[in-house]
């Protein structure tokens, strides 16, 4: 029996990587109240090779990376006009731009350090969502997950009711 080839290059061979796919529905609950209900139902396998799943973790810490450098630009920006502006105007548009551009270096971090964390399963599955995403969501399906991802979902949603 041969080994699964990768679905995204069709050279190395694939490992298995599954992901989840469900719907949103959204009914009144009464006069000022909609309930939303995520439903999973399905799973996909895919097959993708190592190169592959590190190539797409390379890409998606490079798109923080860029955020970082952007954010960071700003500030310092933000900065300049604060410290050489000669009148207030500027001064504060560069302490507002300053405080906005802070608060989106945060993100970029935050984002960078997830990221980062990322297990090679949960890389290789989010891949697998990116490859079959368009012809799910031609299906109806408006909900892709990783494995990991779902459970972080549900987590959240269990401390917001709680």
């Amino acid at each position: 029996m041969s080994a699964a080839t990768c679905e995204k290059c069709g050279t190395e061979p694939g490992h298995p990587y599954t992901f989840l796919y469900g719907t949103v529905t959204t009914t009144p609950a009464g006069p000022n109240t909609t309930r939303v209900t995520q439903e999973i139902t399905g799973r996909q396998t895919v097959s993708l090779g190592e190169r592959c799943v590190e190539a797409f973790r390379v890409r998606k810490l490079r798109k923080w990376r860029i955020a970082i450098v952007v954010w960071s630009a700003l500030i310092l920006t933000g900065i300049g006009l604060i410290v050489f502006a000669s009148s207030d105007g500027p001064k504060i548009v560069g302490l507002l731009g300053g405080a906005v551009a802070a608060i989106g270096l945060i993100i970029a971090l935050i984002m960078n350090w997830s990221e980062r964390k990322s297990t090679k399963q949960t890389h290789g599955e989010e891949l697998g969502i990116e490859l079959h995403k368009k012809e799910l969501k031609k299906q109806g399906y408006s909900q892709l997950y990783s494995q990991q991802g779902w459970q972080d979902h549900m987590n959240a949603t269990n401390k917001m009711n709680h």
